[in-house]
């Protein structure tokens, strides 16, 4: 049946909304898209590893500044990335989208566009087995992501020992950056990359087996903002993380733009930013780093704080959901550790 893209979804019928859904998606031959469940046997010698990430609007995007194909790919990338964390490469996605019943068949096209190309961007060879579908007041998005790993390979948090060197690799602050520009209405002042790290992130996936491979002791990607996550790294390990302020005074001088567009602090962002999915990880002293990787700090054996900058307790906090001023990031709330 041929369907306008402009119908709105709740006058095409549900098969139709699943078929139109389905074609867009990059899937794998063998997989039907009514059946009940997807099949797939790991490889011998290999590990499966699961996450799992939801996506609201207005909690976690503006649909006055994203686009359905925005949301695709931001919802993909941030399950990608998980994988990548773990040392493993990414295998497919399993996509369960809550869209309003006004939204049209272009929209619901969109958003699949933007999955599959987060996919080929961020992890080629990524497919769609499988998902659900249904009709809300806002779009929410719930993916969880399949990986494979060599057997015994998984990489976590807990590993970290005092004496390795703190790395990161990917960008940090420009998410906060551009969904701050959104919040104040002042995305005119906001460079592209800002805008395009909060829409269209593109975490370093394929880097997080390459690390495992060169020794890394510990790694995770960084959802929640640097402190935050460094903190959960550390109390996982047993061990305090001091960040490097002089390592990390670049990246807050390329932010130095929203001291005056948004009235904010670049170390703010760059520290407890959130949403930028780089890799954070831990290397031995003197080991080869992967190419892009950064050192940004030392593991301390452990101490009164988990998280340490230039040596002292770190007041920057990060992301949290269920914070007072629904999940702001709080600077000058009880240091972390």
């Amino acid at each position: 049946m041929r369907v306008s893209l402009d119908a709105p979804l709740n006058t095409i019928g549900e098969g139709s909304v699943i078929s139109a859904l389905w074609s867009r998606f990059p899937t794998p031959a063998e997989e039907r898209p009514d059946d009940d469940c997807a099949r797939f046997t790991p490889p011998a010698g290999f590990d499966l590893l699961t996450t799992v990430d939801m996506q609201v609007e207005d909690q976690d995007f503006l649909m006055e500044y994203f686009t359905p194909y925005d949301v695709g790919w931001k919802s993909a990338a941030m399950n990608l990335s998980d994988i990548g964390a773990c040392g493993g490469t990414p295998e497919a996605l399993y996509v369960a989208l809550a869209m309003p019943a006004h939204r049209t068949v272009r929209d619901l096209i969109s958003f699949a566009d933007g999955v599959r190309d987060a996919c080929e961007a961020c992890a080629p060879g990524t497919v769609v087995r499988g998902g659900d579908m249904s009709d809300a007041r806002r779009i929410i998005v719930s993916i969880t992501a399949t990986g494979l790993v060599p057997a015994g390979k998984t990489i976590g948090r807990s590993g970290a020992q005092p004496g390795d060197q703190v790395c990161y690799a990917g960008i940090l602050g420009h998410s906060r950056a551009g969904v701050e520009a959104m919040l104040q209405h002042n995305i005119r002042h906001a460079p592209e990359r800002a805008l395009a790290a909060q829409m269209r992130p593109e975490p370093p996936v394929r880097l997080g087996a390459q690390a495992y491979d060169l020794g890394a002791h510990a790694m995770m990607d960084v959802s929640d903002g640097l402190a935050i996550d460094g903190a959960r790294m550390a109390r996982a390990s047993g061990v305090t993380i001091d960040f490097d302020s002089a390592a990390l005074a670049p990246r807050v001088a390329e932010l130095g733009w929203v001291r005056h567009e948004l009235g904010a602090d670049p170390w703010e962002f760059v520290m407890a930013g959130g949403e930028d999915y780089g890799l954070l990880a831990t290397f031995p002293e003197g080991a080869l780093l992967p190419e892009a990787f950064d050192r940004v700090g030392t593991v301390l054996p452990a101490g009164e704080h988990a998280v340490l900058l230039a040596g002292e307790p770190s007041r920057y906090r990060g992301w949290d959901h269920y914070a007072p001023e629904n999940g702001a990031s709080h600077p000058g709330a009880d240091t972390i550790g």
